[in-house]
């Protein structure tokens, strides 16, 4: 990882660089039960378990002598269960053209502390007795949230197939929305 960062105080300007490397780890198991005999009209429930670990190193920022920081290491994870439906229907209109509505929901819930901050002290305080290191923590994540995904695919025979969906992360603190569309033509 390559860092920078910008110093402007008054008439002063330093630009600050630091390098080092950082081990990310990821882990998802995930299951479904499909409801048997429902025709045109598929139902599953689901689980999901998502493992995410992120371990960084210490590290010296160069370039703004004093001003430079000195970071200690640290380590974030986070373990999420999801638990949800998913169903989509499938009628016939026409001869050759289907068109398939589906609704996916879900519940996710953060179950580890997932710090999201960065400890350090300024490079030139360091050897002095009693120095303060301090520590700047990133935005807060909502422990449980609510997903949803909704829209529909049509199939025009094998001549191709279009869909839009929407994506939605439904929190007390945050909120996140997506649109995406698509189209594809066979011959």
């Amino acid at each position: 990882m390559d860092t920078t960062r910008d110093i402007h105080v008054g008439s002063i300007e330093r630009r600050t660089a630091a390098g080092y490397s950082a081990d990310q780890y990821f882990g998802l198991v995930k299951g479904g039960w499909s409801v048997p005999g429902t025709g045109r009209v598929s139902v599953k429930a689901y689980g999901e378990l998502r493992y995410a670990t992120l371990l960084r190193p210490s590290f010296d920022e160069t370039g703004a002598a004093g001003g430079s920081l000195s970071v200690l290491a640290t380590d974030s994870s986070s373990f999420r269960p999801i638990v949800g439906f998913h169903t989509a229907w499938e009628p016939r209109v026409g001869r050759s053209v289907r068109v398939r509505p589906e609704l996916k929901a879900a519940w996710s819930g953060e179950s580890t502390y997932r710090p999201s901050e960065l400890t350090g002290a300024l490079s030139g305080s360091t050897w002095l007795q009693g120095f303060q290191r301090f520590t700047v923590a990133g935005t807060t994540e909502a422990r449980n949230r609510m997903l949803l995904t909704t829209g529909a695919s049509v199939f025009f025979g094998d001549h191709g197939s279009a869909f839009l969906m929407y994506d939605g992360a439904l929190s007390d603190i945050e909120s996140q929305h997506g649109v995406s569309a698509g189209v594809r033509v066979n011959w």
